[in-house]
């Protein structure tokens, strides 16, 4: 009898001390960690509230890459189209900095947050399994749109008419 008080005692013990892993929807965990408590917040990028904040859900992965009003705000590789690092950017030497700085009437992100969601979309923004959105099909049907006076060609999915 004793020996089985001191088994479940054990057992509560050490189920006591595990980390509760935490669901970041799709997010790698830094990553995941910062969208969800700074932007995918009640009043501003979640499903309730996405109409008044550009048309922007960040609730997870896959919503973000749905895009906002305006088109996609992250484009995989490329940290310097994403209008996601400019609307957080607090430091222009850095990079454009958009107003209003996001998150809206809150605490700016620290040099450290806005270089991990830098370095996140740099590698691709990849979700917590490593998978880079648009990249599971290269027959995609596209649309190339070409700027005058640009260097620059906008690759668009032809599905989803956003920018990748």
């Amino acid at each position: 009898m004793r020996a089985l008080l001191y088994t479940v005692l054990f057992s509560f013990s050490l189920t006591g001390c595990r980390e509760e892993q935490r669901d970041y929807h799709g997010y790698p965990d830094e990553v995941g960690e910062i969208i969800l408590s700074t932007c995918a917040v009640s009043g501003c990028h979640n499903d309730a509230s996405k109409e008044a904040a550009g048309g922007l859900n960040l609730e997870t992965w896959d919503k973000l890459f749905e895009g906002g009003n305006d088109n996609a705000v992250v484009i995989p590789y490329r940290p310097d189209h994403s209008i996601m690092l400019f609307f957080i950017n607090t430091d222009s030497t850095a990079g454009p900095a958009l107003q209003p700085t996001m998150p809206f009437n809150g605490n700016p992100l620290s040099a450290q947050q806005i270089q991990t969601i830098r370095d996140w979309i740099q590698q691709g923004a990849p979700d917590k399994s490593g998978f880079v959105k648009f990249s599971d099909n290269p027959a995609r049907a596209k649309i190339y749109v070409c700027n005058q006076g640009c260097d620059i060609v906008a690759v668009l999915d032809l599905e989803s008419r956003l920018i990748m």
